[in-house]
């Protein structure tokens, strides 16, 4: 068959907003540019929901739309990111089974921490990273990283969530060298800095433009399935200090170093200046249209196992619509 066609029941945001949401907005990008996307669901050939998002709605159109496979992209465990009481991921689940033919998680370890806290294993699952759009996300060939004058460290974050690692930025603005270092903050934060510079979030291209003029990205969020932000930063041109934590050891491979405690990060600066010019050749992240032909591809797949007839998308009926709706509550 042709490569499938997408439509997506997410309601995106151009504003400032989540990793999730600046993802999907890179994704149907790059549908698009493919001859792959529509805005109405009744032409596509698949259909994509995102985790706990916009329930009632993909109810309405897994009714309508029988015929149709559709993908729930997920991430998490929530409640690791959040509390113990967060109710999204049962939600997640019930609409997993209730409307999703295939699944995306974005990394094995938010695969592999979902099946640990009871999610049901799929032969229809995959796992797929995020990228961000390479016409703001990119790296300037002209850029000069260390140019002389203080170090200049960045970290970004639109949650202002505990686990986004304030503990960690409340350290470093108390212990590093500013004389030696200058590092900026950008996006929402649980709490005011002495030496830290804090900035508003920013658009994409703002922030992008930030990033580029920065020489090293950090980040100490934990329990962090994928994070757009570190991937924003690598594909800038910025090698990362990240937690040993989460999805991150996946998204930056060779590209920066990992840490345990924040004690270890000024030595791992010192190591990324020390070796600078080699940390960017080893930089390397999947672009937005290699994500998008994962997602073609697996889309296609389940597509050739509905025309085999081994795969019967789910139908929604009045029994199953008042399971939602209770659990939805």
């Amino acid at each position: 068959m042709n490569k499938p066609v997408f439509s997506f029941l997410h309601t995106l945001r151009r504003a400032p907003y989540g990793g999730g949401n600046q993802f999907l907005l890179a994704l149907k990008g790059a549908l698009t540019e493919m001859g792959q996307f529509s805005d109405v669901p009744d032409e596509a050939d698949v259909i994509l929901f995102n985790g706990h998002h916009d329930l009632e709605w993909v109810s309405k159109v897994r009714a309508e739309l029988a015929d149709k496979p559709f993908l729930h992209r997920v991430d998490g465990p929530m409640c690791l990111y959040n509390d113990p009481s967060d109710k999204r991921d049962s939600r997640v689940i019930v609409a997993n089974r209730l409307f999703a033919d295939g699944t995306v998680f974005q990394s094995n370890w938010s695969l592999n921490e979902n099946e640990r806290l009871g999610w049901p294993r799929s032969p229809n699952q995959v796992v797929i990273s995020n990228a961000p759009d390479p016409a703001i996300f990119y790296s300037d060939p002209t850029r000069c990283p260390l140019s002389g004058g203080r170090v200049r460290l960045i970290a970004t974050s639109w949650s202002s969530n505990l686990n986004k690692g304030f503990d960690v930025y409340d350290t470093l603005d108390a212990t590093l060298d500013f004389d030696r270092y200058d590092m900026t903050f950008i996006g929402n934060a649980s709490r005011s800095f002495k030496n830290i510079v804090h900035r508003p979030p920013m658009d994409s291209a703002e922030l992008a433009g930030a990033l580029r003029e920065s020489d090293i990205f950090i980040t100490a969020s934990r329990n962090d399935p994928c994070s757009n932000s570190l991937i924003e930063a690598l594909n800038c041109g910025l090698p990362a200090i990240a937690a040993n934590d989460g999805g991150h050891p996946e998204i930056l491979r060779s590209g920066g170093e990992l840490f345990d405690s924040p004690e270890e990060i000024p030595e791992l600066i010192e190591r990324i200046c020390e070796s600078y010019q080699g940390y960017l050749e080893k930089l390397g992240t999947p672009t937005i249209r290699d994500i998008a032909e994962e997602y073609t591809a697996f889309a296609a797949r389940l597509l050739d196992e509905q025309a085999a007839g081994r795969l019967k998308p789910k139908s929604i009926g009045v029994f199953q619509k008042m399971i939602f709706k209770f659990l939805n509550r």
